[in-house]
């Protein structure tokens, strides 16, 4: 073997010294090393074995990464959680969009399955901002929760969270109440009466002001924050009612009015129908919150787009006339 080893080295020496071309043709058996014609064929066992050592690898620098451009997704998905339990054990669930200081909370659905529309409406309030979280300007916080109280939403659909209309029933004046059988639009400490009105009717108010879980937690939550602006959904009367318990509010005349110019809802400075007690937006004015309650024109339609232009108004009103707020 150290033979055959000696003369390849040799031969190959020679032919190099002449100057000759070499040429080294690997096979599955063999080497060969040619000069001209003469070939000389190597055995496979004389190559060097796949394990051997062969030297250390230089290496090589990563290439830079490439720039995409490929347009990149611009939804975002809101941050999602439940403020507690109603009466009956469903959740309050809210929605936040943006980081910003200044908190505007949008609440649709306290009167239950009996305003469903104003459900429908905030949930496409909610697809509507997770894909356009641009309209929320810098500085800004937009909460929303869609249904204030989803015992009433439960007793017309069945469940609570996203439905369609069709599953509705022919009347939902029973899911205007929570569990407990009160009207938590009449269950706020401004004016409460333990029995209060709705139309001609006498309802029930509750046994003391935020005597029901949903009133206590959504009063916490828009005070803890605090809220700069609360924008609830009613139906269906056409109008902007600035809230305010014993006068008027400025800040919340100044939010209808914001709204208004947006929406084409009329601003009404009054609700004349029938007396009102223990009305969230006259309580948070007591709190030095503006609040509105804004009535959609039916009872069916939720008129997206016109609200959607109220609720991009405001925010262009508070850039417009920043309101101080505590993070």
């Amino acid at each position: 073997m150290k033979i055959c080893k000696t003369l390849l080295i040799l031969l190959t020496l020679s032919l190099a010294a002449c100057g000759a071309p070499i040429v080294v043709t690997l096979t599955a058996t063999a080497v060969q090393i040619a000069k001209a014609t003469p070939t000389l064929t190597v055995a496979a066992s004389l190559l060097p074995s796949a394990t051997s050592p062969v030297g250390t690898a230089t290496a090589r620098p990563s290439p830079s990464p490439a720039l995409s451009l490929t347009p990149q997704p611009t939804a975002t998905p809101a941050r999602t959680w439940t403020l507690g339990l109603s009466a009956g054990g469903n959740p309050i669930d809210i929605y936040r969009f943006g980081q910003g200081p200044t908190p505007i909370v949008l609440i649709g659905g306290i009167h239950g399955g009996y305003e469903w529309n104003t459900i429908l409406l905030a949930y496409e309030m909610i697809d509507y901002f997770e894909q356009s979280p641009s309209e929320i300007p810098s500085g800004f916080s937009l909460y929303i929760i869609p249904a204030a109280n989803p015992d009433g939403l439960a007793t017309i659909i069945g469940h609570t969270g996203r439905f369609s209309a069709q599953e509705l029933p022919a009347g939902t004046t029973a899911g205007r109440f929570n569990a407990n059988g009160v009207d938590l639009n009449r269950n706020w400490d401004c004016k409460w009466q333990k029995d209060a009105q709705w139309q001609t009717e006498t309802i029930s108010a509750g046994s003391a002001p935020f005597s029901e879980p949903e009133t206590r937690l959504v009063s916490d939550f828009l005070t803890s924050l605090p809220a700069a602006a609360v924008i609830w959904w009613h139906s269906a009367m056409p109008g902007v009612f600035p809230g305010g318990c014993n006068d008027r509010f400025p800040a919340a005349l100044a939010l209808a009015d914001d709204y208004s110019n947006g929406s084409t809802y009329p601003v009404q400075k009054e609700f004349v129908s029938y007396h009102v007690t223990g009305d969230a937006s006259d309580w948070l004015s007591l709190q030095g919150i503006p609040s509105i309650s804004v009535e959609l024109s039916t009872h069916k339609d939720t008129e997206f787009k016109r609200n959607l232009a109220g609720v991009l108004s405001v925010l262009q009103a508070f850039v417009a006339r920043p309101t101080p707020s505590v993070p």
